[in-house]
């Protein structure tokens, strides 16, 4: 699956998966822009 996403695309999948792993729930909207 992940060769079929863009470079943005994976940095944001990583970025939820972090943040749920570490906090028990998503980034918000403004975390993903960041």
């Amino acid at each position: 699956m992940l060769d079929l996403l863009t470079k943005r695309q994976k940095e944001v999948l990583l970025l939820i998966k972090e943040k749920i792993e570490t906090r028990g729930y998503g980034p918000t909207v403004r975390e993903i822009g960041e």
